[in-house]
This record gives C-alpha cells, sequence and structure tokens, in this order.
C-alpha cells in the first residue's frame, strides 16, 4: 500500500494514524502549562495577601510601642512633679457627693 495521489483515502489514514500521538502531547502540555499558570497565578495573590497582612500587623506592633512610650513618659513626668509614690496627690474632697456644705460628704476618712 504505498501512498499516492490517485488513493487519497489511504494517505490521510497514514496521516492521521502518524499524527495522533502527537496530538496527544500537544494537548497535554497545553493543559499543563494552563495548570502551571493557574497556580502560579495563586500564588502570587497569596503572596500579596501576605504582604499586606504582615505590613498591617507592622503599624499594629509600632502603634502600641508609641502608646506604651508615651504612656512611661507621663509617668516619669508624674512621679518627677509628685516625688515619691506615698504622697498624696489630691484630698478625698474631690469624691464629696454634696459640694454644698463644708463637711466631706460619703467618705471615711478626709485625707
Amino acid at each position: 500500500m504505498k501512498c499516492s495521489a490517485t488513493n487519497p483515502q489511504i494517505s490521510f489514514h497514514r496521516i492521521r494514524g502518524r499524527y495522533a500521538k502527537d496530538g496527544f502531547a500537544l494537548v497535554s502540555t497545553i493543559s499543563i502549562m494552563a495548570l502551571l499558570l493557574i497556580m502560579a497565578v495563586a500564588m502570587m495573590n497569596l503572596s500579596s495577601i501576605s504582604v499586606r497582612e504582615s505590613s498591617s500587623k507592622l503599624a499594629l506592633v509600632q502603634a502600641q510601642n508609641n502608646a506604651r512610650l508615651s504612656l512611661m513618659i507621663a509617668i516619669g513626668e508624674l512621679q518627677e512633679e509628685m516625688g515619691p509614690d506615698m504622697r498624696i496627690s489630691a484630698e478625698s474632697a474631690i469624691l464629696d457627693g454634696n459640694e454644698d456644705t463644708e463637711a466631706i460628704e460619703g467618705v471615711a476618712q478626709s485625707r
């Protein structure tokens, strides 16, 4: 069975049989490339989410550190103004329920 121009059906079958394996390889290669592309896009999305999350955590930690530092500065300034911790900074009169009378009411010890 020779391939000739007079018998096109035989040549069609030969070409079809010869290229059938090559077509499978092409389809499988394209499928694998599509799968790799999908995986690459998913990894890029995951990494961008991770970067955003870490930057927001960094901002939160920085804000907490700034708050802690300002609190320590405020306590230091208060201790500098008031002296040792055993001093009284306010009298119990600030807890008086009735400011119209001279007596401090509602407090067991006035000092």
